[in-house]
């Protein structure tokens, strides 16, 4: 038999577990950024918040931490409205595909990167070719996600003992239509980048080719330099007159660099 006070404890905890529950079945997630006051180890204390902010109050010389998931500090590189959309969507509990936007983001920047190289090592066989000048090759980009840019890259030669060995271990390869540059690349991105290599067809002035599809599992990146005279569509280029393309391609896998090709076509 129940005494008055038995009955009170059981609806309480009946009560409770009701209230409870849709408290845990509908629990927000882990907010994108921390804040604490103070200073905090993020990436020790917060291993899925690894990247550590801090804001200091000149006024009253107080210090906080912010610890960011490496999703949110990528996207806010990223910047520009991607990063605005993706703010929003976090504060609306939806869903965004932040991982393909930066995955496709760090591609870029290996392209661009590969497009300073080469005008690096453009400028250095012009050098080597003539010892005691200086030789200077300019290199641009247009990208979605990091704008355009570019610059000069200038090397010299001082020592014409130098020339014959640099030359003998140079790694273009030329023909009368096209070069070719890749960088160092994984089995499969180099036999890849060997079709690409023979793939342009010349009729004429007119320059017309498609890039063959990327190795099953991977993802194919096509940038044109600010300089080409050609157009790019997907995987293919065309040119309707003489000029120079320059194309950088990037094998990817899940965000990882497989390897990169530097193409430079003539169209006569």
């Amino acid at each position: 038999m129940t005494t008055i006070r038995s009955r009170f404890v059981i609806i309480f905890a009946i009560a409770l577990a009701l209230v409870l529950v849709p408290i845990v079945a509908h629990a927000s997630p882990t907010p994108a950024v921390l804040n604490f006051p103070g200073e905090v180890d993020c990436a020790t204390v917060y291993p899925d918040h690894p990247i550590k902010g801090m804001t200091y109050d000149a006024r009253s010389g107080a210090v906080s931490t912010q610890c960011y998931t490496q999703e949110y500090w990528d996207m806010n590189l990223i910047g520009g409205k991607v990063f605005e959309d993706y703010q929003a969507a976090l504060s609306l509990g939806q869903t965004f595909d932040a991982a393909t936007i930066i995955a496709d983001w760090k591609s870029e920047k290996v392209a661009i990167e590969a497009l300073r190289v080469d005008a690096e090592v453009r400028a250095q066989t012009g050098a080597d070719a003539s010892p005691g000048d200086v030789v200077c090759k300019a290199w641009s980009y247009t990208s979605i996600y990091n704008g355009s840019g570019g610059g000069s890259v200038c090397k010299v030669n001082n020592s014409p003992v130098d020339v014959s060995v640099k030359r003998s271990t140079a790694t273009s390869v030329t023909s009368a239509t096209s070069a070719e540059h890749t960088t160092s690349a994984t089995p499969l991105a180099a036999r890849y980048f060997a079709k690409t290599a023979s793939t342009p067809k010349l009729t004429g002035a007119k320059l017309k080719f498609t890039l063959p599809r990327a190795p099953k599992g991977t993802k194919l990146n096509v940038f044109k330099s600010a300089a080409s005279s050609c157009n790019l569509k997907g995987r293919v280029v065309k040119s309707a007159g003489v000029g120079v393309c320059e194309l950088t391609l990037t094998i990817t896998r899940h965000g990882a660099l497989l390897g990169t090709q530097t193409l430079t076509l003539t169209s006569r």
